[in-house]
């Protein structure tokens, strides 16, 4: 902004915060599920701009993250070696899917040698 009003003097600047608060709320929670989970579930919508911010944030902090709309997209493999996985969505994703995601992945942890 410093750099806009440096240039634009005669301008007024505003900076307008327009993220809802759910959405901050998932991004510090992930924060905190980051430190601790070795690879990240995100289940949202392909287009949800920010299921996608929540992939993007796994990425920028080093954690592998896999990004899905339905259960039926998780894979056992992926988590070969993997002690703990972590598991988030998009504000707009809706609780049936995401606790049927969490269904599937114990599944997979009791199955998994």
């Amino acid at each position: 902004m410093a750099e806009i009003e440096r240039l634009h003097p005669a301008s007024e600047v505003r900076y307008v915060d327009t993220v809802c608060k759910p959405t901050k709320d998932r991004q510090s929670a992930l924060r905190q599920l980051i430190d601790v989970a070795e690879v990240i579930v995100v289940v949202g919508g392909r287009e949800s701009n920010n299921t996608r911010q929540l992939v993007e944030t796994c990425r920028a902090s080093d954690r592998r993250a896999f990004h899905i709309e339905r259960p039926d997209e998780l894979r056992s493999e992926w988590f070969d070696g993997i002690s703990v996985v972590g598991l988030t969505a998009g504000t707009s994703t809706l609780r049936e899917t995401v606790d049927a995601v969490f269904r599937c992945l114990e599944e997979i942890a009791r199955t998994r040698p």
